[in-house]
């Protein structure tokens, strides 16, 4: 410690009694009193005497008594003897008979237990003593001895003093040089000069970095550096902004600070492998403590606290490295007559020594009182003048060494075949990075059953061990140490080293970047060879000693596999691929075709392609195969399904809801496909399930691989070799996963453009059949066409040929199209497993007709090629061709003659109408031959085309007449309808609401809609109205209104559509508000569930080719009144003509034409006059607004014409209050201002879905209280549906959830969320299904 404010500083030896005591001698009195105070003589009384006075008082009889305490013994002392000497040995003698007083006084006491318990500690307790020592200084004077002051040497003004305990030396600076001294207690030797200084750098402070062995000098506005122990020679390391006075190393924890007038910075401690200067512009400054009243300071090195001097207040304060939590730490007014603190220093037990002006002060503590004293440093030697000056204590304790508190990061093992490279990072402690951490390592390996155990070190990062079993399982381990002790060790690493070489080949990993084609072996560590440049891959996979690329321009070129590294071929006839496989038994190429969504296969190297997959809901992102089995594997990102390889009985696996698919592959060790996901919080996880068998259609639950370990960041090419899997992350390092629990991760080499492929050679993982030593034949060869005949009559005859019998491993199934050269008789396709086919008359072939057949023979690896043949039918028999006909006409007048008498039996209808004239529901049956339209989406129709449309969208039918369209609907008599209460007037009429008997035929009574037409309608409003009603016909969906029949033969013409008894959207939300009553009535979740069902609606109508032109919340209408959590509530899209009468503020006339939702529509809409699916989806992101911000009205502040010039300027609507940052990115998204950037109905469905399921969490009560029994089975996607019976009715019911733990109960089994996902998502609980 230095002080460098004082022109007088003092230099000081003494021992310091505080950290230990004197053993006493035979007489009872302490030996220091005959090695230090050589002018005393004993007394044959056994008293030690003064030579130097004329009194023989005993020099310690004041100090013999119990009474006396350290607190008192100075004063005792100096008002008994007036001789200096008396003083000192009355002194002296105070705290050598505290020996036999062992009454508690604090530290002091703690200090000396080990002299006073044990007596087997007295030798290393007075060692300790003789290493203890406190340097001070005097003026010029240099005081070397602990009871002498020699003053050998003359020196300036010595303004700083610093120890190096472990070197034993200590250094001080006196402004014109730095001085070095070697400390042998109780003496210092061999004082030599270490540095000249200068008037422009002179030397003001020095401080040691014990642990980096650096040596730091402070001079103006400059830090120096040198190594230790010589210090050949400084260097600049620091340049400073300000006039520093006082300068401490603190490498414990990676800190420099100085004192300045300004307070009290930091910065980090450069460390000794850095090269260079570092001035105040490349180093990190922090100003700690601004204030010109820090005298002095001293850090606490292993309680990590800056302590400081404020002579403003007289108090010592405390604070941490970083400058806060500052708080007092010691008031020094009861010794504040010793003049001015100069400096000071931080013992251990969190006690002080002080240098002030006048003396030095030792901290005590009294355990009985439980304070702070302070003892005055006693000095046996002539000193003339005050004391004070800079400190230090020299003291093992005062240079500690650090612990390591943390284990050693990222331990990863690379294996080979007989060895393992371990590696590691340091202990991730709570020190900066400039913090010492030069630990040593300790490595343990075991073997699996711990019977071999072996215990080794290492100074760097990484060890080897060598002289391994192959194929053998181990477990490591490592823990950083140091002189101080251990620190906790890792946990287990588990792994496997490789298996010997088979086949004479060791496993390689194949890697692209943007730089080329990379490979490096497995058990290999950053040795990776750079095979071919200037090629993009997206994709790699191999067979038969070639590699494949995907290229990114969709093309595929080979590569051979041997050291030859000939150039790439391009394989012919591929495109547009997304990944790629290939079947090494069939020697087929797969790929996913990027354009179409279609998996494809060719003969290799350039035969014909073959569609085994026709739709992949997706492109393609990895494709793996089962040779042996006879299987292929494909994931689009969101789904995972697996088929045969000729695309045979497809199948869904079930997948976790939410998350990405990214790759997968397949392991015949464990008959088992991996595949890796990512969910939306970027965490990866890996999941396996038993491959399909031949008999498979329902593929096992998928189980998680639940020790994946490491911060993985997605991932492509996922491989498997020998217990352990094998990808390349998105951070471009190649992860390898053991089986067995713990991951390695080898970094790549970097050039910034990016990873995405990925495969491991090696030719055990693609092996053959079991039983086969060599590749088996799986491809058929083509039927002979002259082994093709018929045999058998007109009525049944039998079409066969010769079986492919070359096939080795495999079943054989046969293709088979049957084509009559006469258009009107039906063509027959089949798939046989025998060399026949049986032909029956009702197949519809004639006899003596001619007819070609087409015949392929195939397996799952291949088809050959295909033969036709022509050949004619048999002569038919007449006879019993007219005693068949006679039978099926006969049978068919009876079935006549059944369906008349049923029909001329119905039901009346039993009701309080008082009509003798019931009719029942009619279903009239006119010449439209199909009853499904073509829907059209703003595509041009024929002139002679009859059309009906609805907003601007095309139905169509050609050649049909409007009076027969209608009469495909639904009729019901007017006396079946009666009137209960008006909802509202519309466009054409009036809406109310009323019951309606024997809809459907049923004989009840149904609470429905009726939309009436007034009497004053125009023809032009009249077919508008039905047209409505022909239009709403063709809609089937749980979301949109649904039209129930229509009136037609009495005035007012009226249709009928469910009742939605919540009204519309737009109130329900309004009404839903906080108001002084209650506080909002709809939750998040049912917020997003009110979006959810409208994207249902909508996505319906999209794939309809449907264009709504107004979708908005006014629009939409809600099931059931009321906000109760548990009503069936439902959202429906429908338009009932009243939206422009009550809601006409919010259309807009523009020029002659009609009301415009100007709020609602798409620029292209406002400019164009356009209206399209995706200004549908414009809309539908307003409505969310409007759902979000319960009922406002969107562009609150603006004029329907201001609202039309601000869309069109590319203006948009703010994000509502508290509404979820998700929910406004999608209605961001559906206001691009490009129509075709702007996602699809179905695209927001699957999002809407993903947040809604996050949300939705129904009682498991609310659904299994009356389950009689119950069964599980799984079904595609992330989804598993549970059947049952009720108990009451014996009605079957089924319900899908979501797996997962009860919240209320995580360690129960339950679900924690129950919901329904149909083809067309729509939330609900119960699906009755047919009574068993």
């Amino acid at each position: 410690m230095a002080l460098g404010m004082r022109e007088r500083i003092f230099v000081l030896v003494v021992l310091v009694l505080a950290w230990g005591k004197t053993l006493l001698g035979q007489n009872g009195w302490p030996k220091a009193c005959r090695t230090r105070c050589d002018n005393f003589t004993q007394t044959t009384e056994g008293f030690w005497t003064c030579n130097k006075t004329s009194s023989l008082r005993p020099c310690i009889a004041g100090c013999t008594s119990r009474s006396l305490r350290p607190l008192t013994c100075n004063a005792r002392c100096n008002s008994t003897f007036q001789d200096a000497c008396e003083v000192r040995a009355c002194r002296l003698g105070c705290s050598s008979a505290l020996e036999d007083d062992q009454t508690p006084l604090g530290p002091r006491e703690r200090d000396s237990e080990y002299a006073l318990n044990a007596t087997d500690q007295r030798k290393s307790n007075n060692e300790l003593l003789n290493e203890s020592t406190i340097f001070a200084s005097k003026a010029s004077t240099l005081l070397i001895d602990e009871a002498t002051c020699i003053e050998k040497l003359k020196f300036g003004n010595i303004t700083g003093i610093s120890v190096d305990v472990q070197g034993r030396m200590v250094y001080f600076v006196d402004r014109a040089a730095l001085w070095g001294a070697v400390v042998k207690p109780p003496d210092v030797h061999d004082i030599r000069l270490v540095w000249n200084a200068s008037t422009e750098l002179p030397a003001l402070d020095v401080s040691i970095d014990w642990l980096n062995r650096q040596l730091y000098v402070l001079s103006i506005g400059t830090v120096l550096r040198c190594e230790l122990p010589n210090c050949p020679a400084l260097s600049t390391i620091l340049l400073l902004n300000t006039t520093a006075t006082t300068i401490t190393a603190d490498p414990y924890n990676g800190f420099l600070f100085w004192l300045s007038s300004e307070g009290i910075f930091r910065t980090d401690l450069p460390s000794h492998a850095i090269n260079g200067n570092c001035d105040s512009a490349a180093c990190r400054t922090d100003h700690l403590v601004h204030s010109d009243a820090v005298t002095a300071m001293a850090i606490g090195f292993e309680s990590r606290r800056v302590l400081y001097y404020n002579y403003s207040t007289g108090s010592i304060m405390a604070m941490s490295l970083n400058g806060t939590d500052v708080q007092e730490m010691r008031s020094l007014d009861s010794i504040k007559s010793k003049g001015q603190l100069l400096d000071f220093d931080h013992l251990r037990e969190n006690r002080l020594i002080l240098s002030f002006s006048t003396s030095v002060m030792l901290e005590e503590w009294n355990q009985l009182t439980k304070t702070y004293y302070y003892n005055e440093v006693i000095f046996f030697c002539h000193v003339l003048g005050s004391i004070g000056g800079p400190v230090a204590y020299f003291a093992p304790t005062a240079q500690p060494v650090p612990t390591p508190t943390k284990a050693p990061d990222e331990f990863q093992a690379w294996f080979g075949i007989d060895e393992v490279l371990l590696q590691w990072s340091k202990p991730i402690d709570d020190v900066a990075e400039s913090a010492w951490q030069n630990w040593k390592y300790e490595v343990e390996v075991m073997n699996t059953s711990l019977t071999d155990q072996v215990l080794s070190t290492s100074l760097a990062l990484q060890h080897r061990i060598e002289g391994l079993l192959p194929g053998s399982n181990y477990i490591f381990r490592v823990r950083a140490a140091s002189a101080a002790g251990q620190g906790p060790w890792t946990a287990n690493f588990s792994g496997q080293t490789l298996p010997p070489k088979v086949e004479g080949e060791e496993p390689f990993i194949w890697f692209s970047s943007g730089s080329g084609l990379w490979k490096t072996a497995l058990g290999a560590h950053n040795v990776q060879t750079l095979v071919f440049t200037n090629v993009t891959i997206t994709d790699l996979t191999w067979s038969n000693g070639f590699l494949y690329g995907s290229l990114s321009s969709g093309r595929v070129q080979m590569w051979s596999l041997n050291e030859s590294h000939d150039l790439p071929v391009t394989v012919p006839k591929v495109n547009l691929t997304t990944a790629i496989a290939v079947d090494w038994l069939g020697n087929r190429f797969y790929w996913g075709d990027g354009e179409s969504y279609k998996l494809v296969r060719m003969a290799l190297p350039s035969g014909p392609s073959e569609v085994v997959i026709d739709e992949t809901d997706g492109p393609v992102l990895d494709l793996a195969l089962d040779a042996v089995n006879g299987h292929m594997y494909w994931t689009s990102g969101v789904h995972l399904r697996g088929a045969f390889l000729n695309g045979w009985s497809p199948v869904n696996f079930p997948v976790q809801h939410g998350v990405n698919i990214s790759t997968l592959t397949v392991v015949l060790d464990h008959d088992s496909l991996y595949w890796l996901t990512q969910d939306s919080a970027s965490s990866v996880s890996i999941f396996y399930v038993k491959l399909l068998s031949s008999g498979t259609t329902v593929p096992d639950k998928p189980t998680k691989l639940q020790f994946l370990d490491g911060d993985h960041d997605g991932g492509w090419g996922l491989s498997y070799y020998s217990a352990r899997l094998v990808w390349m992350d998105a951070k471009g390092e190649i992860v390898v996963q053991s089986l067995l629990g713990n991951a390695s991760r080898l970094p790549t080499v970097s050039d910034g453009l990016g990873y995405r492929s990925l495969t491991l050679v090696q030719p055990t993982l693609q092996p053959l059949p079991g039983g086969y030593s060599s590749k088996p034949l799986v491809v058929p060869s083509q039927i002979p066409s002259d082994s093709v005949h018929i045999t058998g009559t007109s009525n049944q005859f039998n079409v066969s040929w010769a079986p492919s019998i070359e096939v080795e491993y495999g079943q054989v199934y046969y293709s088979l199209v049957m084509e009559s050269l006469d258009p009107d008789t039906q063509t027959i396709r089949t798939n046989l497993d025998e060399p026949n086919f049986e032909v029956t008359k009702k197949l519809g072939l004639l006899p003596n007709t001619l007819f070609n057949v087409t015949i392929q023979a195939f397996t799952y690896w291949a088809m050959a090629s295909p033969t036709t043949v022509t050949l004619r039918s048999p002569t038919q028999e007449q006879s019993q061709y007219k005693l068949r006909l006679v039978a099926v006409l006969g049978v068919l007048l009876a079935v006549i003659a059944v369906c008349c008498l049923a029909i001329s039996i119905g039901c009346r209808c039993y009701s309080n109408i008082q009509n003798s004239d019931d009719k029942p529901t009619e279903k009239i049956s006119g010449p439209i031959v199909n009853k499904t339209p073509y829907l059209i989406d703003n595509k041009d129709v024929g002139e002679n085309d009859k059309t009906l449309s609805h907003s601007q969208t095309i139905i169509t039918r050609s050649k049909i007449q409007y009076q027969e369209q209608l009469q495909d609907l639904l009729h019901l008599p007017w006396d079946n309808v009666i009137l209960l209460e008006s909802l509202g007037s519309g466009a054409f009429g009036e809406v109310f609401s009323g019951l309606a008997c024997r809809i459907g035929g049923q004989d009840m009574e149904t609470h429905v809609a009726v939309k009436t037409l007034h009497s004053e309608a125009t023809d032009e409003e009249k077919v508008e109205f039905l047209k409505e009603a022909y239009t709403m016909s063709f809609f089937d969906h749980s979301n949109i209104l649904r039209l129930l029949a229509v009136c037609l033969d009495h005035e007012p013409q009226c249709i009928l559509l469910e009742l939605m008894e919540g009204g519309d959207l737009l109130m329900y939300l309004r009404e839903a508000r906080s108001t002084q009553s209650h506080g909002v009535l709809l939750s998040m979740a049912d917020l997003m569930q009110i979006c959810l069902e409208v994207a249902c609606g909508c996505s319906y109508l999209e794939r309809l080719h449907f264009v709504h032109r107004d979708l908005a919340s006014r629009n939409c209408l809600v099931s059931t009144p009321g906000y109760n959590p548990d009503s069936n509530r439902v959202v429906k899209i429908g338009d009932f003509g009243l939206a422009r009468d009550i809601y006409r503020f919010d259309y807009y006339r523009k020029g002659g034409e009609g009301l415009l939702p100007v709020r609602w529509m798409a620029p292209e809409s406002l400019q164009d006059g356009i209206f399209t699916i995706r200004s549908d989806v414009w809309a539908f992101g307003v409505l969310l607004w409007e759902i979000m911000s319960l009922g406002q009205q969107p562009y609150p502040a603006r004029t329907n014409i201001e609202v039309l010039k601000f869309v069109v300027a590319d203006g948009r609507l703010e994000c509502p209050s508290n509404c979820p940052d998700a929910i406004y990115k999608l209605m961001a998204s559906c206001w691009r201002t490009g129509a075709d950037e702007r996602p699809s109905f179905s695209f927001l469905l699957e999002e809407l879905q993903t947040l809604v399921l996050s949300q939705l969490v129904l009682s498991e009560d609310n659904c299994i209280d009356s389950i009689t029994y119950a069964d599980f089975s799984d079904l595609p996607g992330n989804a598993i549906t549970c059947q049952g019976v009720y108990s009451t009715s014996n009605d079957r019911f089924a319900m899908t959830y979501l797996p997962g733990k009860r919240d209320d109960d995580p360690g129960a089994s339950g679900f924690q969320r129950w919901v329904c996902i149909p083809p067309h998502p729509v939330i609900y609980l119960f699906i009755p299904l047919m009574r068993l």
